[in-house]
């Protein structure tokens, strides 16, 4: 088949309602992705309430929280800037400094490079995400229930670790 025939083929599919198999293989990544970058964000939040109030359950909290996932902000870091990643580079000094990684080997059932390792961005692995970091190693974060439910724990413990005051229920004025 020629390109512009593929084209047209792929066009009429779409216009039939069929979504192309790539496109359905990349829902999964950009799930993946906001996931990622929502418990990032949460992070974040934690790091400053914690920061800014010194309250003690917000501490405890954002301890638990990067006990939990250590490496959540590394592989962030690279999913954000995997234009440098893609090129060698670890920290925004070493762009700077154009000194690349060290790449430390792998071996996840996924990935398997020994001697050198190897550069491996966005892959996933089951229902982890996974990313070179900074550092040259390769690190994962679960997508799932259980990593979600985590997170939820957490933010609901944040919450209830406040006094609260005023009405029980809000609900609309009728």
């Amino acid at each position: 088949m020629s390109i512009e025939t593929e084209k047209l083929y792929r066009q009429e599919k779409l216009k039939s309602g069929e979504v192309p198999r790539s496109y359905k293989h990349r829902f999964a990544f950009i799930h993946a992705h906001s996931y990622l970058s929502s418990a990032d964000t949460f992070s974040k939040y934690l790091s400053v309430l914690a920061d800014e109030t010194e309250l003690d359950h917000v501490i405890k909290i954002k301890e638990q929280f990067n006990d939990i996932f250590p490496s959540l902000a590394k592989i962030r870091n690279s999913a954000q800037h995997s234009e440098d990643r893609s090129r060698g580079y670890g920290k925004p000094a070493d762009v700077r400094k154009k000194v690349k990684m060290d790449l430390k080997p792998i071996d996840n059932g996924f990935i398997k490079a020994e001697g050198g390792g190897v550069l491996a961005l966005s892959n996933l692995n089951g229902d982890r995400l996974g990313y070179t970091i900074d550092d040259g190693t390769y690190q994962e974060f679960e997508i799932n229930q259980n990593s979600f439910g985590l997170v939820a724990d957490l933010f609901q413990q944040l919450v209830n670790g406040f006094q609260w005051s005023g009405p029980v229920e809000i609900s609309p004025h009728i």
